[in-house]
C-alpha cells in the first residue's frame, strides 16, 4: 500500500513540476475520453481484480492524490463485498450532459450529469438501482492529449426509483442507474426494508469525492 501512494506522490510531481501542456486543450477530445475512461470504474465490480490490477485499472481514469484515494476506498468496498456476499452487474452508463466550465493550458473542468443502471445481488436478493448523478470532474493533461480525472466535487445524487423483483424476474427494464459501490454500503442500502421515495443527496462516494480544490 505504501508503494502505491508513492507511486501517485510522484506521478503527481511530475505533472506539476515538468508536464505543462505548451497548447490550449482540444475540448472535444477531452470530453470523449472522458466519456470513455470514467465508465471504466464501474467495470472493477464485473472482474473483481487483485490488488495490482486494481490500480492498474484505476491509473487509467485517476490521478495523484485522487488516483491513491479512489485505490484505497475501492479495494476496500470490494472487500466489504466478499464479505457481504454481494455482486454488482453493471448494465449501462449514460451521459446526459457534459459541459465544459472552464479550461487553461494543462487542464479542463467539466459538469457532468450522467445515470448508471444496473442490478445488485446480496445473498441470493436482486436489486434494480435507479439514480442520477451530477458532479464537476477536474482533469489534467498527463502527457501530450491523454488527460486524466484528478479532483471530484459531488453535486447530486439522485435516487430515482427501485425496481421490484417481479421486474427483475421477468426482465423489464427499468432504466436509470444505481449508487456507486461505496454508496450502497455505506448507506445500508442492501437491507429488505423499503426505500425511501424522495430524492437524496450524498457525499463521500468513491468515483465523486468531494474534498474541495
Amino acid at each position: 500500500m505504501d508503494l502505491i501512494i508513492y507511486r501517485g506522490m510522484i506521478v503527481l510531481q511530475m505533472i506539476l513540476l515538468g508536464c505543462g501542456s505548451s497548447h490550449p486543450p482540444e475540448l472535444q477530445s477531452v470530453v470523449q475520453q472522458f466519456e470513455t475512461i470514467h465508465p471504466t470504474v464501474y467495470s472493477i465490480y464485473a472482474s473483481q481484480p487483485l490488488e495490482d490490477d486494481l490500480h492498474a485499472i484505476l491509473e487509467g481514469v485517476f490521478v495523484g492524490q485522487k488516483l491513491t484515494q479512489e485505490y484505497v476506498e475501492h479495494f476496500t468496498t470490494l472487500h466489504h463485498m466478499a464479505i457481504e456476499e454481494t455482486s454488482i452487474d453493471v448494465k449501462q452508463v449514460d451521459y446526459n450532459t457534459i459541459e465544459v466550465l472552464d479550461f487553461d493550458f494543462g487542464w479542463v473542468k467539466l459538469d457532468v450529469d450522467w445515470s448508471v443502471g444496473g442490478v445488485v445481488t446480496h445473498q441470493g436478493h436482486k436489486h434494480t438501482r435507479v439514480n442520477r448523478y451530477h458532479a464537476v470532474y477536474s482533469l489534467i493533461e498527463v502527457e501530450s492529449d491523454t488527460w486524466r480525472i484528478a479532483n471530484v466535487k459531488m453535486r447530486n445524487a439522485e435516487r430515482i426509483r427501485r425496481a421490484t423483483d417481479e421486474e427483475i424476474l421477468n426482465g423489464e427494464d427499468a432504466g436509470g442507474g444505481y449508487l456507486d459501490p461505496m454508496d450502497l454500503l455505506e448507506a445500508g442500502m442492501f437491507e429488505l426494508s423499503e426505500e425511501k421515495s424522495e430524492p437524496e443527496t450524498q457525499v463521500d462516494s468513491n468515483t465523486t469525492g468531494v474534498e474541495d480544490e
